[in-house]
């Protein structure tokens, strides 16, 4: 069985990083992708991945392990898009803005993007 090329957006919420002069960060949006024979296969690949990330844990400090993380719109991707696209390795962040709903991936308000391609 040959395994199956597969991307997701991930949410981590549950966290709290202080940024001077600004309202503290709560959550964030990553991309990512794995290989997978499944899509609960790739779901766990993919959390596990991010977890272990040397970024994730330094953005994210001592309060790595307490962040949910949760796995949002998975597709499976065709290899050829695998190979000419390149992985992003970056988060989209975003601040506490009074309510306690997170922004929409892609969402413009109050959304800091950390890219580091």
């Amino acid at each position: 069985m040959i395994p199956r090329a597969f991307q997701a957006t991930l949410h981590c919420r549950g966290i709290r990083v202080e940024v001077p002069e600004e309202s503290p960060v709560v959550g964030f949006y990553a991309v990512r992708r794995t290989l997978a024979f499944s899509e609960s296969q790739a779901r766990r690949r993919l959390v596990g991945k991010l977890r272990v990330e040397s970024k994730f844990r330094t953005l994210l400090g001592s309060a790595a392990g307490e962040c949910e993380v949760e796995v949002e719109d998975l597709v499976e991707i065709t290899l050829l898009h695998w190979l000419i696209r390149s992985q992003r390795t970056g988060f989209a962040l975003y601040q506490k803005d009074g309510s306690d709903t997170a922004p929409e991936p892609g969402e413009a308000s109050n959304v800091m993007p950390q890219d580091t391609q």
